[in-house]
């Protein structure tokens, strides 16, 4: 049993004696400390100015309309914290643009002048619903590639952080859509 703690004693001064001991107790701190502040400036950066979004919607206007009722719901009662009524999200602001013409080329200079004010800021993003959003596409396993622009919706966002925004519109589009084709149906919705 001597034997036993000797060899215990010599291994742990030699363990304590290394370089990487020594190096690994100064870092261990140092590295602490840099996720904690990198944890406060990722807080910072979370701000909650209100986001402004443009909406082509194709569609006449249909799913335009229920994204924005949406969005007022969305404002009343998720923005802010409903006991010490201090905001915890950003509001959501949309932007509905017309389109004068159907034709490739107004729809691509209508894209092109959204795409330059995502890139100015002025706006954080654009979706665009296509027209013949409404009907059930034939083939399932089709990519969101292979989607012709008349079945999709695009979105379009300079920052990668807007995936709580595609996230709620997604859901309000998908509300909108199933709404309308149980309305064809004849259907109660509910």
């Amino acid at each position: 049993m001597r034997k036993i703690w000797t060899i215990a004693r010599r291994e742990y001064r030699a363990a304590v004696r290394s370089k990487a001991f020594i190096v690994t107790m100064v870092l261990m701190p140092v590295l602490m400390g840099a996720s904690i502040g990198i944890q406060m400036l990722f807080k910072k950066l979370d701000d909650n100015k209100d986001k402004r979004y443009a909406v082509i919607d194709r569609t006449g206007g249909d799913l335009a309309r229920t994204l924005e009722a949406s969005s007022q719901l969305y404002n009343q009662h998720l923005v802010f914290d409903p006991q010490t009524k201090k905001q915890i999200a950003s509001k959501i602001i949309l932007e509905v643009i017309p389109l004068d013409e159907g034709t490739p080329e107004a729809i691509s200079k209508v894209r092109y002048e959204l795409s330059q004010r995502v890139e100015k800021d002025e706006i954080e993003g654009i979706i665009e619903i296509g027209p013949k959003i409404y009907e059930v596409r034939g083939d399932p396993t089709q990519t969101p590639d292979q989607i012709d622009d008349e079945h999709a919706i695009r979105f379009q966002a300079k920052k990668p952080t807007q995936r709580a925004f595609m996230t709620w519109a997604e859901q309000s589009i998908n509300a909108g859509v199933q709404v309308k084709r149980f309305t064809e149906k004849k259907l109660d919705p509910i």
